[in-house]
Formats: structure tokens, sequence, C-alpha cells
């Protein structure tokens, strides 16, 4: 805990120069002996170090390992995608149905998500309603789940929507939690940010890219949340 803090604290103010954290070569070997999701599991279940000084390993290699593990764990639950097009199976996995109203992203997205627990990983296939109830023409591959990614971006990270602020200063246009966002939403503002959190590690573990900025004293490493994610899905 005390390097820990330490780190915390050269990363505000720098104490040394970065690369006096890093151990060259730290935990190569054993990411190379890994070749399934379930080494990587093992990996990270018997490294402590992962988990509590991430910042000794070199950035590169935490992303190599990051990169993996979420890689072999999505085909080992949702299949791989078979690259002949004149293939009788796909070779991807039958996915969860999720229905969305035009104007209601938030809403049906909350409604049908969030208590999907460890199904969350599991191929989300996105129907798009009109107005009229009518299902939207569209073959989701991941381009309708990136699209409901997107317009919920717009709503929930909207400071008009005051769920979260954002950063002013040279350190600008950074998000964080609104401390007033109970004001605004009443007792469901938690529940809010727990789908948020939930709808952010999918965006990783689908390796969509997160327009949001967070703060940085918001924000935790991306190598925490997959782990949280992969490992101790709720």
């Amino acid at each position: 805990k005390t390097m820990r803090d330490l780190y915390d604290r050269s990363s505000r103010r720098p104490l040394c120069l970065p690369k006096v954290w890093i151990i060259d070569d730290l935990l190569e070997s054993e990411i190379r002996r890994c070749s399934s999701f379930d080494d990587y599991e093992g990996l990270l279940h018997s490294t402590p170090i992962l988990r509590i000084c991430p910042f000794l390993v070199s950035y590169k290699r935490r992303l190599k390992l990051f990169e993996r593990i979420v890689t072999t764990n999505r085909i080992q639950i949702q299949g791989e995608n078979n690259p002949n097009p004149f293939a009788m199976d796909s070779g991807l996995k039958p996915g969860i149905p999720v229905r969305i109203m035009r104007g209601r992203v938030l809403e049906d997205g909350l409604a049908t998500m969030n208590k999907l627990g460890r199904d969350m990983r599991k191929r989300i296939v996105v129907h798009y309603l009109n107005e009229a109830g009518a299902t939207e023409a569209g073959v989701d591959v991941g381009g309708l789940f990136k699209e409901f990614w997107t317009d919920l971006c717009a709503i929930a990270f909207d400071p008009n929507y005051a769920l979260f602020r954002v950063t002013e200063g040279a350190a600008g246009n950074c998000m964080y939690p609104n401390p007033a966002s109970g004001a605004a939403h009443g007792v469901t503002h938690v529940t809010l940010f727990e789908f948020l959190g939930r709808i952010l590690g999918k965006a990783l573990y689908e390796g969509i890219t997160i327009h949001p900025q967070l703060a940085h004293f918001f924000s935790v490493p991306y190598e925490e949340i997959i782990i949280i994610f992969i490992c101790f899905p709720i």
C-alpha cells in the first residue's frame, strides 16, 4: 500500500523519472507461456502484482496482456466470425437480442441490459425500433451496438443531463461524476452510474473506442476495469 500511495503521489507531482517505477522484463516470460484464456486468467489470479502494483509492469506489456485477455475471453464466449462468406456456419454463437426505441436509448438500455450480469459478456444483438414500434433494417455484427454506445454517450455524458460535470482550466473537457446528480435524478442516479459502468466495461470488452475522456482523478486503469468485468461480473 505504501508503494501504491507513493506512485499515486508521484503521478500528480513527480518524485522521480517514470522509468524508475518499471521493472524490466517483469511478467514477460509468464505472458509468453499463456495461449488460452484459462492461462491468462490463471496468471491474473496467481500474480498479485497486477492488482496491487500494476505500474511496475511496462505499459506496452500491460496493453499486450489486456488485449490477449479480452480477445481470448471474447472468442471463448461469443465465438469467432468466420471470414469465409460462403460458409454455412458464421462461427458466432447466438447473441442476446435487445430492443431499443429511438428516443428512449438510456431508458430501454437500462431496462434490458443492467441485470444481465455475466451474460453481458455475450454478444449483444441490438435492434432499433422506430417511432411506430417497427424494427429498423440492419444487421448487428457489432455496428448497431457501437451506434447504441454512441447514442448513449451523447445523452449520459452531456453535462446538461446532470450525471457528469466537465473539468475546467488546463485539463478541461474531462468528465467526472456530478456530486449533485442525486438532486437531478433522485435515488435512480446510483443505478444510472452502475449501468454506465457496466456499459463502459462492455465497450472495452468489444474493443470500442471510449469517446468521453474521464478526469484523471476519477478514472481507474483500464486493466483494473477489465479484470473486474471478466473475473468478477455482477
